[in-house]
């Protein structure tokens, strides 16, 4: 897992350098092509359990902003509170590496090794708006 991390790894770094120089939407376009792949081979509302089946219906409709607010919703508490991996990151200086947000993601979440390619637009929005930004936000 280790040498597929760091593939992830290297991926997410060069998004994330491609969404410096052309924008978020980068990013964007990638969610949309990771998003069509993965409701080709999973349910992803049972991979990613939560109170009802719309995050399933995002995915499979092609709506990814829908699709990345639900599976964010879904996720925060778990990485955003006092031992979350989020909290971790920040509290020792990591915020801004998409490189610690992917690995985070990957631990918390445990999917499916081939869901994990969807991660990384994933990643990449999260630092993109910053940890803090991110833990902070529906409070």
């Amino acid at each position: 897992m280790s040498s597929d991390l760091d593939e992830l790894i290297e991926e997410a770094i060069a998004l994330k350098n491609d969404v410096a120089k052309n924008g978020i939407g980068v990013a964007n376009d990638r969610l949309e092509i990771e998003l069509a792949e993965a409701v080709k081979q999973f349910d992803l509302n049972a991979v990613i359990p939560g109170e009802d089946n719309s995050m399933g219906l995002a995915a499979k409709g092609g709506d990814s902003q829908t699709f990345m607010s639900l599976f964010t919703k879904r996720i925060r508490a778990n990485l955003c509170d006092g031992n979350g991996e989020f909290t971790k990151l920040i509290r020792n200086g990591l915020h801004t590496s998409v490189g610690a947000t992917l690995t985070a993601l990957v631990t918390a979440l445990g999917l499916p090794a081939a869901l994990l390619p969807l991660l990384i637009p994933i990643a990449v929005i999260i630092s993109y708006s910053g940890l803090e930004a991110f833990c902070e936000m529906d409070k």
